[in-house]
Parts: structure tokens; C-alpha cells; sequence
């Protein structure tokens, strides 16, 4: 879908035709099986990050299910990121935010 206009005209449209609202009926399925599929953590960890580095108008995700989030980041392993270095510590110091 080629979208046309200002980066509000561009929201607004993929509000309307409901795009936002089937990233987050894609993502729903990730998290409910983060706990026991690597794949689906890795996956639904993704969309996360894609998220929250680039506009929605560009990603087509807008907001995610909050409860779905913090389902997918509390699935990290703290001891496991704490033997990645700088790297675990700056994970581990974010995983507060998870509840």
C-alpha cells in the first residue's frame, strides 16, 4: 500500500484501514508462545524493537499490547545477559520496565 502526505496524514490512513491493529493481532501470537518457543521470543522480541525504532508510519506497528510485551521481555534470561558483558548489564538495567 503506497501512502501518500504528511507522516499524520500517513497514521491516520493506516489507523483507518485497521493496519495497526493487525500488527498487534500478529504479535499477540509471539508472545503467547515466547515461553516455550525460541523462535516465537526471537520474533515477537523483533517486532518490539522495530517498533520503537522507527515511526509507525514507516513500520505499519503503532502500539503493541502492553501485557504482550512484558510477557516476551520477561522471558529473557538476566543470567544469561549478565554473560554478555556491557551488553547484558544495559538489557538486564531495562528489564525493570517489564513489571
Amino acid at each position: 500500500m503506497q501512502i501518500r502526505g504528511t507522516m499524520e496524514d500517513k497514521y491516520t490512513l493506516l489507523r483507518e484501514k485497521g493496519v495497526f491493529e493487525e500488527y498487534e493481532k500478529i504479535h499477540l501470537p509471539y508472545a503467547d508462545k515466547a515461553e516455550e518457543d525460541l523462535e516465537s521470543l526471537k520474533r515477537g522480541l523483533f517486532i518490539q524493537w522495530y517498533a520503537i525504532t522507527e515511526p509507525g508510519c514507516i513500520t505499519r506497528i503503532n502500539e503493541l499490547n502492553e501485557n504482550a510485551t512484558c510477557k516476551i521481555i520477561r522471558q529473557i534470561d538476566t543470567h544469561q545477559m549478565m554473560a554478555r558483558g556491557q551488553m547484558g548489564r544495559y538489557w538486564n538495567s531495562l528489564n525493570h520496565f517489564a513489571g
